[in-house]
């Protein structure tokens, strides 16, 4: 029996890394996406300094805890996520570290 499951856990994860279509050119789609996001929050013109607070759940924890920042800030933190998520992905399909 715990042949079985293991073999199924091997299955899926073969299927999951196979599945995986990360580019790892410099001109690749999510990177065009990243620099887009970066290059429009250039172009606002005023930063709207209005708080807007989301709940946010954290690892290992069922709660949600209370986070308030700017638009702006909102904005510039989803620009460094995808670029953190950019690396990692490049990262795990190398197997390399990226510029430390």
């Amino acid at each position: 029996m715990s042949k079985y499951f293991l073999a199924l856990a091997v299955l899926f994860s073969v299927l999951a890394i196979g599945c995986t279509s990360v580019s790892n050119r410099p001109g690749s789609d999510q990177d065009d996406q990243v620099e887009e996001l970066a290059s429009n929050l250039d172009k606002q013109e005023e930063p709207k300094s209005e708080l807007v607070c989301k709940y946010r759940e954290g690892t290992g924890s069922r709660f949600k805890k209370k986070v308030c920042m700017t638009a702006e800030e909102w904005a510039g933190d989803s620009v460094e996520t995808a670029r953190n998520v950019n690396k990692l992905r490049k990262t795990v399909v190398t197997g390399q570290s990226q510029g430390r």
